[in-house]
């Protein structure tokens, strides 16, 4: 289980420390106090890989690089931009630490020369481009393991001038925690989500995610596999896709079939709140209680959502979680210009909700 996080030089940090995660943990603050940017880090530690960090420049930002300049491709996951100065992620679980180093190398195109020409001669280059012009930016990556190794293993990432695809070099051990990223607005392919659902049903799994199918909508009442895709039966209706359903239900599932297909994961979940109605939150959080334990899965989820953080706190007293969950508050420090994570236990969380005190960065 993942007990704290270093961070520097990543996104909005500049040089951050968190410690004090539980099983379950909660991070609220306002827009751009680096609560997504957090998760990322998590994401990061955990899977310094290519397949990591593509996941996240494209499908979480929307940052696909530019074709025609390369070097702009890696800018955004450096701190205020500065390419220069290394990226460095290192989380600790139970004694041991591990994480991801990376930096970036920018190459230049270089003249040609021409061998058969007298010394005398001028030197040509083989086009009318500048010898200054950036051909490839990449992005390596350096795992941060348990064990020291020496040399540290590396993979490269390359943005060419002119391609669309990223070339990758080079490889990473394992993961040290599988870990699966839910992005905010983020809906599961229809046939990957009936595919991750079917695993459950060959293991007799399948009841789980229909009790909390139930819990947004107590008429459901049957789960089935058709034309790979996932239908549900309410009572006195025919099947109908899950898509006809709405966002709570897809989130839901597919909150559920990750923590019951993947055992001692780690759960990054942005925008929690997001398709859920306020009056299934809470009933939402006492399952997430019930499945982190069971599956042994350790969540972090953010919320700027009122209703959401209280549900979260009104939950834990209710079931007397005690040390399990965790609630940080982010906000930038007026004194350094840092983000910081605030942590706040169960009653004092409940008491600055109760007295209108600040627990979202306010």
């Amino acid at each position: 289980m993942i007990r704290g996080i270093d961070i520097e030089n990543f996104r909005c940090f500049h040089k951050t420390h968190i410690e004090g995660f539980s099983q379950i943990n909660l991070i609220g603050g306002q827009n751009n106090a680096g609560k997504t940017a957090l998760l990322e880090a998590i994401f990061l530690a955990n899977s310094p890989h290519s397949q990591s960090i593509i996941f996240l420049q494209q499908k979480l930002r929307g940052e696909y690089g530019d074709a025609l300049l390369p070097e702009r491709t890696w800018n955004s996951l450096f701190y205020n931009y500065q390419k220069e100065v290394e990226i460095r992620i290192t989380a600790t679980a139970d004694g041991s630490t591990f994480g991801g180093r990376f930096v970036c190398k920018d190459t230049y195109k270089k003249p040609r020369i021409d061998l058969e020409i007298a010394p005398q001669d001028i030197i040509k280059i083989e086009d009318n481009s500048s010898v200054g012009e950036i051909i490839q930016s990449s992005l390596i990556s350096y795992r941060i393991s348990p064990k020291k190794i020496n040399p540290e293993p590396a993979m490269r990432i390359n943005a060419r001038k002119g391609e669309k695809k990223f070339g990758v070099d080079g490889g990473l051990p394992a993961p040290i925690f599988y870990t699966h990223f839910v992005p905010a607005g983020f809906k599961q392919l229809a046939e990957k989500l009936a595919e991750n659902f079917e695993r459950l049903l060959y293991q007799g799994r399948d009841k789980v995610v229909l009790e909390a199918l139930q819990l947004i909508d107590k008429k459901i009442e049957k789960i089935d596999i058709v034309g790979k895709k996932l239908h549900l039966k309410r009572n006195g209706e025919i099947p109908m896709p899950i898509g006809m359903f709405g966002d709570a239900l897809n989130k839901v599932v597919d909150i559920v079939i990750r923590i019951a297909n993947n055992p001692n994961c780690v759960l990054l979940i942005d925008e929690i709140e997001n398709g859920i109605h306020y009056t299934h939150q809470h009933d939402l959080w006492q399952k997430l209680f019930i499945l982190a334990k069971e599956f042994r899965v350790q969540i972090f989820a953010v919320s700027h959502s009122l209703e959401m953080i209280k549900a979260f706190n009104d939950t834990s007293l209710k079931e007397r979680i005690g040390n399990d969950i965790s609630y940080f508050e982010m906000f930038r420090s007026q004194r350094s210009n840092e983000i910081v994570a605030n942590s706040l236990s169960e009653d004092a969380l409940a008491y600055a909700i109760a007295n209108k005190q600040s627990f979202r960065g306010e």
